[in-house]
């Protein structure tokens, strides 16, 4: 028998099985990790962390799992799953699906060693151990280096510094893009149903990375009165041009607009990972 800890549990599976894949989905019922090639380990598919390595799981014995802990794509936490998910699906980075578990495994792996240090071509040179028949790999290496960048924005309603929460459809949105709003924490308790006003003094304090703005047309504001604002020429987001204007009838009026939305915000930030 081998003992491992599979997702935070103990357990215990036969040494029947010719590698871990097969103890897997054989005898633990774990669906993520798939066969596509076992056991030549050629197409990244199965891939499962073996302490904080990335391992293939139709290559990995069992003997060498004894004692180790084993993550599948099953024991991510649940907001950093729920990250890729939106990531991934702002970026159109997945059709069929079946090799994407190995590859979020593979991106855990590479953005809790590296960080923000992580670049796109480490991305990409580690991905050449995956397959993926029906994307390519432009998008995917998009949707893994949003979550790694974690860019904070803030959304201004108007003038006085009205903003969303990420509890907000709007800040729903911006969610599924990767971005971390910088409001959240200031309506926590809920008192202003996910539209708090902001000071002067939070906003500087937080930085945000980007600032979107949507009262061009009820405040006339641009970005050239947003820079002017004192103090606001050292946010990172107004020193590295990263303020864009959004249409209000497209962020407030959503229906068949939504669309269009959801690709503006995406555009920026795919501008901004770019520089």
């Amino acid at each position: 028998m081998t003992a491992f800890e599979l997702n935070g549990q103990e357990v215990v599976v036969s040494e029947d099985h010719e590698h871990l894949l097969g103890a897997l989905r054989d005898e633990l019922g774990v669906i993520s990790a798939k066969d596509g090639c076992a056991p030549s380990g050629q197409c990244g598919a199965c891939t499962v962390l073996v302490g904080d390595k990335a391992r293939v799981a139709c290559q990995t014995s069992l003997e060498r799992t004894n004692g180790e802990k084993v993550t599948t794509l099953e024991g991510f936490d649940d907001a950093e799953l729920q990250r890729y998910c939106d990531s991934f699906a702002a970026h159109g980075a997945l059709q069929c699906g079946f090799c994407i578990p190995g590859i979020l495994v593979r991106a855990k792996a590479l953005i809790e060693k590296k960080g923000e240090a992580l670049t796109r071509d480490e991305s990409a040179r580690h991905l050449g151990a995956h397959l993926c028949r029906c994307t390519g790999y432009i998008k995917i290496l998009d949707a893994i280096q949003m979550p790694s960048d974690s860019l904070t924005y803030f959304h201004e309603l108007d003038d006085t510094l009205y903003s969303v929460t990420s509890s907000t459809f709007i800040g729903q949105i911006y969610t599924m893009t990767g971005l971390k709003n910088i409001a959240d924490p200031a309506d926590e308790d809920g008192t202003a149903w996910g539209y708090p006003q902001l000071s002067e003094e939070f906003i500087l304090e937080a930085d945000p990375d980007i600032i979107f703005f949507a009262d061009a047309t009820c405040c006339a504001q641009s970005v050239a009165t947003i820079s002017a604002r004192p103090g606001w020429s050292e946010l990172s987001a107004v020193r590295n041009g990263n303020v864009f204007e959004m249409d209000s009838d497209i962020s407030s009026r959503w229906g068949p607009r939504l669309v269009d939305f959801l690709e503006t915000v995406a555009n920026a930030v795919a501008t901004v990972n770019a520089r």
